[in-house]
Order: C-alpha cells, then sequence, then structure tokens
C-alpha cells in the first residue's frame, strides 16, 4: 500500500513480480530529510486476499544483503534483487541528518513529526535502545470487524530480517498468540503472560531470531485498526521491568503514537484520492450522528434540494450508490475522525 505523501522520500526502485497465486512489490525510498536510512518496502499480496508488507530500513548495503538472503523468494526475485543493488551502488543518494536521540527518547510526540517509516525506524531504534530492548517489531493491523480476520498487516522491522520472513513464510499470522492477545486486550504483557505453550512455533523458533523474552503492547484507536510493539530484552528479568513505570508509561505512549500516526497516513491518502470539501465532510457529520437529510439542511441552512445534491456528490466522490454507503466508506477511510 503506497502512501500518497508528499513529504515522502524518492522512490529509487520498484518491481511487482507474480509469484504463482501471490504478487511481491518492492519499493525502495530513498532518505528523507531528517534521516539517515534507506527503507525497502517488501509486500506480499496473498491470493485469498491478505497483503502482508515489512518495512526494513538500513544505513548499509550489508544489511540490505541479510535481508534478501533471507528472504523465502530469493530465488524467484534475484534479478530484481541484483537490480536494487545496482541502484544502491549508481545512485548519489545523500545522507540526511538525524535528529537528536536524546530529544526523540523524552519526547514521544515526536514520532508525528516523522514524514516516512525510515524517520519513524529511527525514532523507534533509539527510544528502544533507551529502555534497553534488543530488537522490536511494531505492527498496523487491519482487521475485517465482520469475520474479525486480518486483510493488511505491515511490520516496521527493528530485528532480524529472517524473522518476519520466516514468520510470512510459514504462515504463522494464522496461530499467533501475540495477535490474538492483541484482539481482545490493550494491556501491555510479557510473553511468559500470554502462557503459550513450550511446544509452540513462537517458543521454539522466536529466540532464534532475538525474541526469546518479549514485552508485549496492544493498542486500540478505532474499529478495525489495532497496533502492537513487541520488544525483546536480554533475557526475562530486562523484559519485566519494561512493563513498570515509567518504562511502562513511556512504551504505551510510543505504541498509542505510532497507531496514530498510521491513522492519520489512512485519513492524509483517502483525503487526496476523494477530495471531499469540508461542507461535503460536515454533511457526512451530521448523518453518521444520526441525522435525517432535513437535520442536514437545517443544520447547514440549506434547502433539501441542495442536500440531495450534496449526497449525489459524495456518493460520486466515493464511488457509492447511497449516502448510508458512502458513509461506511468515510468511516472507514478515517475521513471523519
Amino acid at each position: 500500500m503506497t502512501r500518497a505523501n508528499d513529504s515522502r522520500a524518492p522512490v529509487l526502485y520498484e518491481a511487482n513480480v507474480r509469484i504463482a497465486r501471490d504478487v511481491v512489490n518492492l519499493r525502495l525510498w530513498g532518505r528523507g530529510e531528517r534521516s539517515s536510512a534507506l527503507l525497502l518496502e517488501h509486500e506480499i499480496s496473498q491470493y485469498g486476499g491478505m497483503t502482508l508488507s515489512q518495512l526494513f530500513a538500513f544505513e548499509k548495503n550489508t544489511r540490505l544483503a541479510e535481508f534478501c538472503a533471507a528472504d523465502p523468494y530469493g530465488e524467484h526475485l534475484r534479478s530484481q534483487y541484483h537490480t536494487l543493488a545496482n541502484v544502491l551502488g549508481q545512485s548519489d543518494v545523500t545522507r540526511g541528518e538525524a535528529g537528536s536521540a536524546v530529544t526523540r527518547r523524552q519526547n514521544i510526540d515526536g514520532v508525528r513529526d516523522c514524514a516516512n517509516e525510515s524517520e519513524l525506524y529511527e525514532f523507534v531504534a533509539a527510544v528502544i535502545e533507551d529502555v534497553g530492548g534488543t530488537s522490536f517489531l511494531y505492527r498496523w493491523i487491519h482487521v475485517e470487524e465482520k469475520t474479525d480476520d486480518i486483510s493488511n498487516q505491515r511490520c516496521l522491522l527493528g530485528c532480524h530480517p529472517g524473522w518476519m520472513h520466516k514468520y510470512i513464510h510459514r504462515v504463522w499470522y494464522m496461530n499467533d498468540p501475540v495477535l490474538e492477545y492483541a484482539k481482545r486486550s490493550v494491556s501491555p504483557a510479557t510473553d511468559r503472560q500470554l502462557e503459550v505453550s513450550e511446544l509452540h512455533w513462537s517458543q521454539i523458533d522466536a529466540p532464534k531470531y532475538g525474541f526469546g523474552h518479549v514485552a508485549v503492547f496492544p493498542v486500540h484507536l478505532r474499529k478495525g485498526l489495532i497496533g502492537v510493539l513487541q520488544i525483546a530484552g536480554s533475557n526475562a528479568a530486562a523484559v519485566e521491568t519494561m512493563l513498570e513505570a515509567p518504562k511502562r508509561l513511556l512504551l504505551r505512549d510510543l505504541a498509542t503514537e505510532l497507531l496514530s500516526w498510521e491513522v492519520r497516513n489512512i485519513r492524509n491518502e483517502a483525503a487526496s484520492i476523494y477530495k471531499l470539501t469540508p461542507r461535503e465532510i460536515e454533511v457526512l457529520r451530521i448523518v453518521s450522528a444520526g441525522g435525517s437529510a432535513a437535520n442536514v439542511a437545517s443544520s447547514l441552512g440549506l434547502s433539501s434540494k441542495t442536500v440531495y445534491r450534496i449526497y449525489a456528490q459524495i456518493d460520486k466522490k466515493l464511488g457509492s450508490a447511497s449516502i448510508t454507503k458512502s458513509l461506511a466508506i468515510a468511516t472507514e477511510k478515517g475521513l471523519l475522525e
């Protein structure tokens, strides 16, 4: 899902490859104004409709080589990865200036100033290091309300690149205790508190990639969208301290701000696509509150004929057949927030 964000860094390389019934999209984003890292977006659109994206920030080409080598689709993408390496070798990519790590650590509100995921990565990595974390993942998860199924999962990687490759390839997201916990709770927890069987894949394989001891911070801001911050520690005691004040409050705030960042991106992307006017947004807000066409007319000082004309304009922009369906689309895209 490419972001329609004017402040994003430039795309240096992009490829689209069909592998069996799946489609893999690769995008290499250049450095932003305040970032010292490049970002590789690896997105798999599966036949069943689910989309899984990995957002991998790196400063050295050796880190990118590790990501490519760990990819189960590496053989299928050999040509694309080779071209990507050539692009990096031939491009005059100017380093940005990273912000003060101390400032970032002390001010979680700074997440709002991040223009793209590479800046987010550097911000989050600084905070995680400060609290004693060794690796991290942040996942933005879109859940279908009717089925409770995950339709889209975007993951900011702050760990060994092989972990999420394996997680996706083995379809472990279909049986992930962290995701199931995050769907029903917003309380921070350690992996021990999730009471997962020792024979579960997460207990057997996760330690190999640095996730033997983990703290989980789930966040819910609105229906259908969940954020999950997972932080690995060197041992169980280190992880338990992350659930104590003041680290607990700091990390919950961080998880919340990261989810809010995604909500704003979704809203901005939708606004740039649908281009609803302020008056059309206000009409939808009145309808959302249960208002009828007569209520809209009274509230905005319009005639009923004008209100129905506005309804038609909204329906056309959102590609729907009724104002009720338009309201559902606008709500899903965060246009009314």
